[in-house]
């Protein structure tokens, strides 16, 4: 995908605290169907991925979620 943006932890933290980093990645326009345009802006493409790594109170994300899944299947 054209719009991904994966960032450091630490500039993560940065944008958590109110504090972006002073280079940002571009904007983003995503089109759709041709004519419909998705504007995402820098700050959603460096977090957007963090909710995929965030541990409840189980210790479990998305992404360990399905490695078990994908660990019970292959059993």
């Amino acid at each position: 995908m054209k719009g991904c943006f994966v960032t450091t932890l630490e500039r993560a933290q940065q944008f958590h605290e109110n504090n972006a980093p002073t280079v940002q990645a571009p904007d983003f326009e995503y089109r759709i169907g041709g004519n419909k345009v998705v504007e995402v802006d820098s700050g959603d493409r460096e977090l957007s991925f963090e909710t995929l790594f965030e541990q409840d109170n189980d210790q479990m994300s998305i992404s360990t979620m399905i490695l078990d899944a994908i660990l019970k299947v292959s059993l």
